[in-house]
């Protein structure tokens, strides 16, 4: 499955499920039978499932029949997120225009960016004095533009992430 694709609730574990949006994992919810001390194995399911590593937030859910917990990917994996947020930013381009994005493009690839760079922060829990926008530019837009490449050979096709 491509990764950026991966939107809504998926099955993680026995009584687990985890939310994702555009391929990052945001949030978990067990049923009260699953123990909080489960917690190592499944942070290590969530990385099995999507290959980020990610920390658990609190619990909440008190009297319902199942809590939920914030994920937080971990900061190294930050542009991990943003590579998959660019692939989805590419086929939203690709849905939305029927093209490969070209060079007077770029309203849609600021705006995207800051969209993205800015939830990639969300997700992995950092602050803007602890990351540089215009470092992580480059590589995102070559990763959007590849994307946007490939859909367009392929028609729109979804496949494997390269």
């Amino acid at each position: 499955m491509l990764e950026s694709v991966r939107h809504g609730w998926y099955s993680l574990a026995p009584h687990c499920e985890v939310e994702f949006e555009h391929g990052v994992p945001v949030r978990i919810a067990c049923e009260w039978s699953r123990k909080p001390e489960h917690e190592a194995s499944l942070v290590d399911d969530i990385h099995a499932l999507c290959g980020f590593r990610v920390s658990i937030g609190a619990w909440s859910g008190d009297g319902s029949p199942e809590r939920e917990a914030p994920l937080t990917v971990a900061a190294a994996e930050f542009d991990g997120v943003l590579t998959r947020r660019a692939r989805s930013a590419a086929a939203t381009f690709f849905d939305r225009y029927g093209h490969a994005l070209r060079p007077q493009d770029t309203d849609f690839e600021e705006e995207a960016y800051a969209q993205d760079f800015i939830a990639a922060m969300h997700h992995c829990g950092v602050g803007w004095d602890d990351v540089d926008k215009e470092a992580h530019f480059a590589a995102w837009r070559r990763t959007l533009h590849a994307e946007a490449e490939r859909l367009v050979a392929r028609d729109g096709e979804v496949q494997e992430e390269p």
